[in-house]
């Protein structure tokens, strides 16, 4: 286990809160139960209406003497996640970063596992995990068993950078973002999260890092539960989509994606084309509402993604072959 803060490098937990009074204190509650003990903390929120400034405030008067270090930054104006990110990135002493939502958990060793793997290959700049969701009710957690990224993208991290970037470009989600640990040098060298694209950090920069040659490292330990609900990019108990979530991610492609995908790419087109479909008559149609109808309509509507399609063929096959 690491313990010598002269020798083991300072890794900021940075924590990005936005309303998270209510789960706040169970993510503050995994940063403080870390194994590895070289920790500065940083809490940065993003103008919340609710009381979690105070009960951030509360918790850090009561626990900061677990840390090397503790802030809290505040704002008066909301600006979205990628610039909530970059108050703490910039405020950041760490050699190394790991982002967490305000609602999200970390597993105890995350940090531990993350700094032996590290020690193991110097070259590594930038190294996800992977996650499973979680419930909760009554403060009782409810794991899923499923791990992201899914089995079947793993081969993602086998490919070299201009690879990486076809495919973050073609296929956008591989779904890695909420256990990643970056080195605080990537910020230095290529700048920080792209504030125009106000509720997605995350797959903005992972194509400017595959674009300046940053090679996406896996390692295979579920480090992070990530929130089902609760403002959820993955899932919503009552809406099909989250519409800002997916404004952010039609805005991306237009500005970027598509100005670097071949216009030859047929299937990528094509399915875009249905993405784009899907989207807009669930949400006029359904009112984005999740129902079961709802459900089976926009499934039915995906049959018509050539490209999803066989992708479904080819997990299906994946885990045939995994299960024998």
């Amino acid at each position: 286990m690491f313990t010598n803060y002269t020798e083991n490098p300072l890794v900021t937990i940075l924590v990005v809160t936005y309303n998270s009074s209510e789960y706040v204190v169970q993510t503050l509650e995994s940063a403080k139960k870390q194994t590895y003990k070289n920790i500065e903390l940083i809490i940065s929120d993003d103008a919340s209406k609710d009381n979690t400034v105070k009960v951030c405030r509360d918790w850090l008067e009561n626990n900061k003497n677990s840390f090397k270090n503790v802030q809290l930054i505040t704002t008066d104006n909301n600006s979205g996640i990628p610039g909530n990110c970059n108050r703490g990135v910039k405020k950041s002493n760490g050699e190394w970063i790991k982002l967490i939502a305000g609602d999200d958990i970390l597993v105890g060793d995350c940090l531990e596992l993350f700094m032996d793997a590290i020690a193991k290959d110097k070259s590594i700049e930038f190294l996800a995990g992977r996650f499973q969701t979680f419930t909760s009710k009554n403060g009782v957690l409810d794991i899923k068993e499923k791990k992201h990224p899914k089995e079947e993208k793993l081969s993602f991290f086998d490919l070299t950078p201009p690879k990486q970037l076809k495919m973050l470009l073609t296929g956008c989600d591989f779904g890695f973002a909420p256990a990643t640990f970056i080195k605080k040098d990537l910020f230095i060298k290529f700048g920080f999260f792209n504030e125009e694209f106000r509720f997605m950090e995350d797959l903005p920069y992972w194509v400017k890092l595959a674009e300046n040659g940053v090679k996406f490292h896996l390692m295979n330990n579920t480090v992070t539960y990530y929130r089902k609900g609760h403002g959820s990019v993955l899932e919503s108990n009552t809406h099909y989509f989250n519409v800002n979530y997916m404004c952010t991610l039609f805005n991306f492609k237009r500005k970027i994606v598509y100005k670097k995908v071949p216009k030859t790419n047929f299937l990528f087109y094509q399915a875009e084309l249905v993405d784009y479909f899907h989207y807009h008559f669930i949400r006029i149609f359904f009112r984005n509402r999740k129902t079961k109808l709802s459900f089976i309509v926009g499934k039915l509507i995906l049959l018509f993604s050539i490209k999803l399609v066989l992708s479904k063929i080819t997990a299906f096959k994946f885990n045939k072959l995994a299960s024998n």
